[in-house]
C-alpha cells in the first residue's frame, strides 16, 4: 500500500446504522477523515476514501450490561434435571434462544463475560443453572421443559462455553437471584468469546441441573457484565 499524507481530516459523526461517507458522495469523503457512531461509541478512520476500519485503541477495553428477560413458559410443571429453560413448552418454530445483543463493539469483535446474574420472578424458587453461549444460533433444543441437547456436535464451532450459576437464592417474599463472578472458581468466569464476522452478538440456552417447578408465565433476567476488547 502506498503510503499517503493525511492533510486537515474531516471529522464526521452518525449512527451506526447511517452510511459512512466516501469519495462518490456528498459530503465527499477524503483520505484519513474520521467517523464517530454516536451509538456505539466507535471510530472509524478511511485509509483509501472508500473503505471505513476501526480505529479503536486495542488496549482500552469497555465494560458493558447486556440484559435478557424471557416469559418462561412453565406450563408442563415440574423440569427434570438437564431441562432446557425457555419461553415455548410445545412449538419448536417459536422457542427460542437467549440472545444477548451487542456484547461486542463490532461484528466479528472479541469479549469477556466478568459477571453474570439471574433473577426468577417465581419467589422460593431456587434451581442450579448453566447458560450455554454460542455466537450463532444454536441447532441444539430449545423447547422448555424439553431435554437438553447443548452443546450439539453440529454446534461445536459456533460454541463458546457455558456458564454455571450457584444455585439461585430468596430471601423473604423476593424475586430469586444467583450471581457469578470470577471470584468462584466453578462458575467458569472470566469467559473469552470471539462474535460471529457477520455478528457482534452472542446466543444462549439455559438449563438446569436440579428439579423444580417455576411459575408459569413468570419471568426470568439473565444479566451478562462484557468487557469488550
Amino acid at each position: 500500500m502506498t503510503v499517503k499524507r493525511i492533510v486537515a481530516p474531516n471529522k464526521f459523526i452518525g449512527a451506526s446504522t447511517d452510511t459512512k461517507p466516501t469519495q462518490a458522495t456528498l459530503p465527499r469523503a477524503r483520505v484519513g477523515d474520521t467517523f464517530y457512531e454516536q451509538d456505539t461509541g466507535l471510530w472509524f478512520i478511511t485509509y483509501d476514501g472508500t473503505n471505513w476500519v476501526s480505529k479503536q485503541d486495542p488496549l482500552s477495553n469497555k465494560i458493558k450490561e447486556v440484559r435478557v428477560t424471557k416469559v418462561i413458559d412453565g406450563g408442563l410443571g415440574a423440569y427434570e434435571a438437564n431441562d432446557v429453560v425457555s419461553n415455548e413448552d410445545c412449538c419448536s418454530t417459536t422457542a427460542t434462544c437467549w440472545t444477548f445483543s451487542e456484547v461486542a463493539r463490532a461484528n466479528g469483535a472479541y469479549g469477556k463475560i466478568v459477571g453474570a446474574t439471574i433473577v426468577s420472578e417465581s419467589e422460593g424458587v431456587v434451581p442450579v443453572l448453566t447458560l450455554f453461549l454460542f455466537n450463532a444460533t444454536p441447532t441444539s433444543n430449545l423447547i422448555d421443559n424439553a431435554a437438553n441437547t447443548a452443546p450439539d456436535c453440529n454446534d461445536l464451532a459456533k460454541y463458546v462455553g457455558k456458564i454455571v450459576f450457584p444455585a439461585l437464592v430468596s430471601l423473604g417474599t423476593t424475586d430469586s437471584t444467583s450471581t457469578i463472578t470470577p471470584s468462584l472458581a466453578t462458575g467458569n468466569l472470566p469467559l473469552a468469546f470471539k462474535c460471529a464476522s457477520d455478528a457482534d452478538d452472542l446466543f444462549g440456552i439455559l438449563v438446569t441441573s436440579t428439579i423444580f417447578t417455576q411459575t408459569a408465565g413468570d419471568d426470568m433476567t439473565v444479566i451478562l457484565l462484557v468487557e469488550q476488547h
